[in-house]
């Protein structure tokens, strides 16, 4: 944690297979229920009251059905069930899974009109054709360029 945010440190990922790992900042929310930041330090304060955890430790672990904290990371496909559960939950409609909450940042930077290139690099994503490919546009008024120009 620093008085910007959080660095995670990514030890691999899909698009480095060499596994140099990248540090990806995550900046403060502007509100405290939606922080990120804030709901990260406090599952992690939440986990270390819990167990005691070495420093290099997965930040996200496998919760059984009792509570317990596992030390396993949890897995994509537990993710994916975990975003359908939810927006389940809220009664949202289409199709949903880990790669929502992807598709939902690169989709929602691409409406505040953040280049592509800064997206991409937030993202990891090594070429803006696969970036693109995540920019939601099931909404034939999302990002609509007839909306600006005065008609």
């Amino acid at each position: 944690f620093t008085a910007l945010g959080a660095v995670i440190h990514l030890r691999y990922s899909k698009t480095d297979t060499v596994g140099r790992g990248a540090d990806v900042g995550i900046p403060f929310g502007s509100a405290s229920l939606t922080c990120p930041v804030a709901a990260l330090k406090a599952w992690r304060e939440a986990t270390e009251r819990s167990r005691r955890i070495p420093p290099h430790a997965p930040v996200f672990v496998r919760v059984g059905r009792s509570g317990r904290l596992g030390h396993e990371p949890l897995t994509p496909e537990a993710l994916t069930d975990i975003v359908k559960r939810r927006a389940e939950q809220a009664q949202l409609r289409g199709k949903w899974g880990g790669r929502s909450l992807r598709a939902g940042f690169i989709s929602t930077a691409a409406d505040l009109d953040i280049p592509l290139e800064l997206i991409a690099r937030q993202s990891r994503h090594a070429t803006l054709d696969t970036l693109i490919r995540y920019i939601r546009s099931d909404d034939p008024f999302r990002r609509n360029p007839a909306r600006d120009v005065g008609l």
